[in-house]
């Protein structure tokens, strides 16, 4: 009956004017509405009784954007159609909002559930309307997370998620708004994902849901991502701290390798949206200073090789730490394999220019250098690395320094090396001194 008579409506639809459209959801959402309080009073149609139930709540946050959008205040009859449908349907989201147990306190979610619903009507400036609404709920989120009168998490799970219905029904006509462009949405479905997740890992008591919500709160951000990274990297900046505040709790309680290797990856993905942040004029005054180091002919490209190593030394100063204090020894091994691969795309960049790879090579031996005396006892392939590491440390700056270096210099200052290193060889150390 509801399939044939919406394929009328539809027939039908452009000869109806918009209150005449208007009563035709109402009708749909009163029917539910009703059918579900008559199935209520049955006891082997309860089940029945909840579906309709949420189908009508379903409804609901729909009716906010069909009154405004169809304009149905228009006229004296439409003034009275919507007074009457907004005071329904305030009655029956306050009515058939799920209650939980007794001590349940659903106020703030059911006063979330239904502003949303009128929030519609101020769609005159529609972009402070979509962020109004994600302030709003990522306010109650916290509120009511931090409140020990707070609802079980099986109870307040349903009334969450209906608010999060909600704001989705309002993400969504942001999305079919002329006025807003689409990047200018993507912090909001960031921040929108952020609160999906955190209310999943804390509120839902089906793990199986939890996880589909997680990744469905994942894919948000991620959406929100690529929406900014390109025409706004400030905003795009916002939301991979958001991802990477949540990923940061997930390893505090699970310490799981493939949440720590995303947490390493979005914190260099910050290092290069920072960048992109900058206004262009600094970027160039940036630029123009490392080029004054290094001389005028160094490739741009090539300065990556140097620009990135701060995020080396971190990643080996979070496996030292990982290793000592947290005893998290495989995670440490996993840091320090994505240490090394950063280093060789580094190496890459930094081999265009022969100043560059001086530096960087010298950085390099330097974090060698640390994590070989922190290690106790040192590999001896470690320290066979950092000394071929150094040496050619040693030799690139010294062409860097003297390119102009005749042979015979050249052969005087390789003979002086192999004799220095043949000493430093021959010197017994530690145990050695005493045979």
């Amino acid at each position: 009956m509801v399939l044939s008579s919406s394929v009328l409506a539809a027939t039908q639809w452009t000869r109806i004017n918009s209150v005449g459209q208007y009563l035709l959801l109402l009708s749909y959402t009163t029917l539910f509405w009703l059918g579900g309080r008559w199935a209520a009073g049955q006891p082997r149609l309860q089940v029945t009784a909840k579906t309709l139930g949420v189908v009508a709540l379903l409804l609901v946050p729909i009716h906010g954007w069909a009154l405004h959008g169809l304009q149905v205040w228009r006229g004296a009859a439409g003034v009275v159609v919507m007074v009457v449908a907004l005071v329904g349907l305030t009655a029956a989201a306050i009515s058939g909002y799920p209650q939980g147990q007794a001590r349940s306190r659903p106020m703030v979610s059911l006063a979330l559930f239904v502003g949303l619903l009128y929030l519609h009507f101020g769609w005159g400036a529609p972009l402070m309307v979509v962020y109004g609404a994600i302030v709003a709920v990522a306010i109650a989120v916290g509120w009511s997370l931090m409140d020990n009168r707070s609802p079980q998490p099986s109870d307040a799970a349903s009334q969450w998620l209906l608010v999060f219905y909600s704001l989705g029904i309002v993400l969504l006509r942001g999305f079919n708004t002329p006025e807003i462009l689409p990047d200018q949405l993507g912090p909001a479905l960031g921040v929108g994902g952020a609160l999906l997740v955190s209310n999943a890992r804390l509120r839902s008591p089906m793990p199986e849901f939890s996880e589909l919500w997680i990744w469905l709160g994942r894919g948000l951000l991620f959406i929100g991502w690529c929406l900014t990274v390109v025409t706004i990297p400030g905003q795009a900046l916002v939301i991979t701290l958001l991802g990477l505040g949540l990923r940061v709790v997930e390893v505090t309680k699970a310490w799981r390798s493939l949440d720590w290797a995303a947490c390493l990856l979005m914190g260099v993905q910050a290092v290069w949206l920072t960048w992109r942040s900058l206004p262009k004029l600094q970027q160039r005054a940036l630029l123009d200073l490392a080029l004054q180091i290094t001389g005028p002919d160094t490739p741009p490209l090539s300065l990556l090789g140097v620009a990135y190593a701060p995020c080396v030394v971190v990643m080996v100063a979070l496996a030292d730490r990982l290793r000592r204090r947290w005893s998290k020894p495989q995670l440490a091994i996993l840091t320090e394999s994505m240490a090394v691969v950063l280093s060789l795309l580094l190496l890459v960049f930094a081999l265009q220019d022969l100043t560059v790879l001086s530096v960087y090579l010298v950085i390099a031996t330097i974090v060698l250098a640390v994590v070989t005396v922190r290690r106790s006892p040192s590999p001896e392939p470690l320290i066979h690395i950092t000394h071929r590491v150094a040496y050619l440390a040693l030799l690139t700056s010294i062409a860097d320094r003297w390119p102009n270096l005749s042979s015979q210099q050249g052969l005087i200052l390789g003979s002086s090396l192999a004799v220095l290193e043949w000493g430093a060889s021959s010197v017994p150390i530690g145990g050695d001194r005493g045979e």
